[in-house]
This record gives structure tokens, C-alpha cells and sequence, in this order.
């Protein structure tokens, strides 16, 4: 398993988090709370991997296409699946 490095400033945040976990949430620490959620999410470079999910959603649709086809065809007829999704995307455009 491959272990991700983490950065000071992460750690600083995380020990911070960690440590007031019992006490009660108070609303005066909402904005740094959400402040540090932002820099941790971002700190993974969020951007590129919602690009690449993507990337590959958009490669698997053919694939997923053939495979509904081929199980919904196998209920109501090939032809008639084909007409429709033929039919969804015509109307898309």
C-alpha cells in the first residue's frame, strides 16, 4: 500500500481537528473550520482529479451503452432498445 506524504501545515490542521474532537461544536468556529476543510481538499489537487474522473466516465459510456443494450435487449427486443436510446439522443441534439 502506497503512503501519502503529508504536508506541515496538513498535520498542524489535522492534530488541531483531532485534539477538539470532544468538545462541542461551537457556530464562532464554523468559518475556520470550513477554512481548513478547503485548504485540505484542496491540497489535493482536486481539479486534476476531477478531471480525470472525467475523463474516464466519458470513455466508459460506449462500453455501458452495450452492456444496457444487450441486458434490457435481452427483456424487450435489441431493436427496440436501439430505436429508443437512437430516439433519447436525437432528441438531445
Amino acid at each position: 500500500m502506497q503512503e501519502t506524504a503529508t504536508s506541515p501545515d496538513q498535520t498542524e490542521v489535522s492534530d488541531e481537528i483531532r485534539s477538539n474532537t470532544s468538545e462541542q461544536f461551537e457556530f464562532k468556529k464554523l468559518p475556520s473550520v470550513l477554512w481548513d476543510a478547503v485548504k485540505i481538499w484542496n491540497e489535493h489537487n482536486p481539479w486534476r482529479l476531477g478531471a480525470v474522473v472525467a475523463y474516464y466516465a466519458l470513455l466508459s459510456l460506449p462500453g455501458l451503452l452495450i452492456v444496457v443494450i444487450n441486458a434490457v435487449g435481452a427483456i424487450w427486443g435489441e431493436r427496440i432498445v436501439q430505436g429508443e436510446i437512437t430516439d433519447q439522443i436525437s432528441k438531445a441534439w
